[in-house]
């Protein structure tokens, strides 16, 4: 069994797989708030990119659990050879670099009722986080298997 969406479910391949995605996607937005702070201004949409993006389910997790739109970029899965030929092209002196990150083909806006299910379970991650600390750093001791 696996928790999803702040409740027990009977747990498969595919919940298993969705709670590691929203795993993943709590753990973005617990660093949000310090990126945010760190580059002194709030972030109004995040853009998906790579392999992952071809998922719409991916992109409307982050959105949810963000708080914020979604940009899915078409052929996410080039973004990173399309700005490696960028950079080469910028440094032959070809072309200057663009700010963009490509065209999107679809926009994700966050689900307000799974909104308010991940603001509730949101601080529960710091919280399990600040409770294993001991655990994570005994298994991690360079004699913790001796």
């Amino acid at each position: 069994h696996v928790m999803m969406r702040g409740r027990i479910v009977k747990s498969g391949s595919a919940e298993l797989a969705r709670a590691v995605l929203e795993g993943l996607a709590l753990n973005l937005r617990w660093m949000r708030d310090p990126v945010q702070k760190l580059v002194k201004r709030r972030f109004s949409h995040y853009t998906c990119y790579g392999g992952g993006a071809r998922s719409d389910l991916w992109c409307q997790i982050l959105a949810d659990a963000l708080d914020r739109p979604v940009n899915q970029l078409a052929d996410p899965h080039l973004t990173v050879a399309d700005g490696v030929a960028l950079l080469a092209l910028q440094a032959l002196g070809l072309r200057a670099l663009d700010a963009g990150s490509g065209p999107v083909c679809r926009i994700y806006d966050p689900d307000p009722a799974a909104v308010a299910v991940y603001d509730r379970i949101a601080p529960q991650l710091a919280k399990a986080h600040t409770a294993t600390r001991p655990i994570v750093r005994a298994l991690t001791r360079p004699d913790a298997g001796a």
